[in-house]
């Protein structure tokens, strides 16, 4: 009997719902056997399987919009809320999480991040925090009331190493992918966040003064899971932050943003979070009063000792970035190091850089292999020091090229920084520099107070892409050394070329007066007859 007669004999909801259920499956009315269950589970859990892996953001969509028709919204925000907490080291409470199926993202409304013991964070309520609290023996916790969970040594490690924050956040649209926390790589996919405020409490980095700087102890190494983003968009973000060693507070802001890519560390290729920043597609922002901006410009077909689109691709290199900040006050300059930035105890700085971004392809099968064997082969023999050269069965290889093939990606930054209106002191103490001679400080000063309206340095900065290992900021990946370097190597070539000018000028004066006074006596002999010429000295 087909579908219709079975119903027409039934008798009972129970029965039709039994014909509706099986007769789909079966094509036919019998009892389920064994194998039939277990089909009829292996369909439903590679379906739900396939689903949660493929349509990551999707299925739990479906979960969310379950569980908020059937009243169960404050139990999913709260676990959603916990595990969030566990993974980020930071405590996180938002207060809906809503589907959004026209673009395919979850929706978290009101969210609040906070990572600060909550005695500082009643403090900065209040407007009662400390302008620069005391920080006894290295213990950064000193003098701070702690909670009973805040106690734990786990909390307290947390705590010493994260950096403190209270944030509130209007929404953020997250897609997320299964397949991509497989693989390590954090299960958000992109993410878009709108309405950013709060503050950023920094004042507790950099207390052990005593210590010699480590950039590469402070870096943040590889956790798997971590979050590596192919997309994120910030829009309306303004925060305080509070910077140690009494500084005064500033408003940082982000009227928009746009990576194409944002990761916390990636292990293949060693990238992280400050280098991708750099690497943005898009940020318009300012910090005290100074605007910035980060965007991609249009190349030049041709310009002198600048790198052009065509040689640029030639050379490695897939993109290019711009970085311009405009008048940026010398208290924040006065942060890259020791050094002439220091000395200018006043003015504003123009800062424009060019960065050429290495092309991060992944290497082929092929490369993968030779470089497996490479590495398991015994190592070549160097003789010499200094440009020595590698034993091979034909011809030798310079040292020089084998330091090159090892690491061919460079960070290249061309600078152009423009201080206005500055004013340079003597320091007190001249610190020891190895591009810097002592005896150079009071003609810079000099240079400087001479040329206070407006003072152009240009220069390049070269650098491994190793250095941004782990790098979350400008010192730990030593790029603020660098730039001081490069302003000061900048400055000191700037005063020897004006000293060799005015020597020049001093020897081309001296010239032109001699010349001149040999003219003035040519002429007045000639003039008193008593020069002697060409036929005077023919008669003799």
């Amino acid at each position: 009997p087909n579908k219709y007669e079975l119903l027409i004999q039934a008798r009972g909801f129970i029965q039709r719902l039994k014909i509706r259920v099986k007769h789909p499956f079966m094509k036919q009315m019998r009892p389920f056997t064994l194998n039939d269950i277990t089909a009829l589970f292996s369909w439903v859990f590679l379906g739900h399987t396939v689903w949660l892996v493929v349509g990551t953001t999707s299925f739990l969509s479906f979960g969310l919009w379950a569980a908020n028709s059937l009243q169960f919204q404050e139990w999913v925000t709260h676990k959603m809320g916990h595990y969030l907490t566990l993974s980020s080291e930071a405590v996180v409470v938002f207060e809906s999480a809503t589907p959004n199926w026209k673009d395919g993202k979850i929706r978290l409304n009101n969210v609040h991040v906070v990572c600060m013991p909550r005695s500082e964070q009643r403090k900065f309520q209040q407007g009662l925090q400390e302008k620069e609290p005391a920080i006894v023996q290295g213990d950064l916790l000193h003098g701070i009331e702690l909670d009973q969970d805040e106690l734990t040594p786990k909390a307290q490690k947390r705590l010493k190493r994260m950096p403190w924050f209270d944030l509130t956040i209007d929404s953020v649209e997250v897609e997320l992918s299964l397949m991509r926390l497989m693989e390590g790589k954090g299960i958000v996919k992109s993410a878009d966040v709108v309405g950013i405020r709060g503050i950023i409490d920094n004042r507790r980095a950099g207390w052990n003064k005593s210590a010699v700087w480590d950039a590469e102890a402070v870096r943040k190494s590889h956790i798997p899971g971590g979050f590596e983003m192919d997309r994120l968009v910030l829009e309306d973000m303004s925060v305080v932050v509070y910077m140690p060693k009494g500084f005064q507070p500033f408003p940082f802001s982000i009227i928009q943003a746009q990576f194409s890519r944002l990761r916390r560390q990636w292990q293949m290729r060693i990238l992280t979070l400050f280098y991708d920043t750099l690497c943005a597609d898009k940020i318009i922002g300012s910090f005290d009063t100074s605007l910035f901006s980060v965007h991609t410009p249009q190349l030049e077909k041709s310009q002198f000792g600048v790198l052009i689109d065509k040689s640029m691709r030639e050379q490695g290199y897939q993109r290019k970035s711009r970085l311009r900040i405009e008048g940026v006050s010398m208290d924040h300059v006065h942060r890259l190091g020791p050094g002439p930035p220091q000395w200018i105890s006043s003015g504003t700085m123009d800062f424009c850089a060019d960065i050429y971004i290495p092309d991060e392809k992944p290497p082929t099968v092929a490369q993968a292999i030779f470089q497996v064997f490479k590495q398991s082969l015994p190592q070549s023999i160097i003789i010499g020091t200094g440009t020595g050269q590698e034993i091979t069965l034909g011809d030798t290889i310079p040292a020089s090229a084998i330091i090159e093939e090892q690491d061919d990606n460079k960070f290249v930054m061309d600078i152009d920084v423009r201080f206005k209106n500055i004013k340079g002191v003597v320091p007190l103490k001249i610190p020891e520099f190895s591009y810097l001679n002592s005896a150079m400080v009071r003609p810079v000063i000099a240079y400087i107070n001479h040329n206070r309206t407006i003072l152009p340095i240009k220069g390049r900065i070269v650098m491994s892409l190793e250095t941004f290992n782990g790098a979350w900021t400008i010192h730990d990946s030593t790029l603020g050394n660098r730039l001081n370097e490069c302003i000061t190597t900048g400055l000191v070539n700037l005063v020897s070329d004006q000293q060799e000018r005015n020597k020049r000028l001093k020897q081309i004066g001296f010239w032109s007066f001699r010349e001149m006074i040999r003219n003035i006596v040519s002429l007045h002999d000639t003039l008193h007859g008593s020069a002697r010429g060409f036929w005077t000295y023919l008669g003799q």
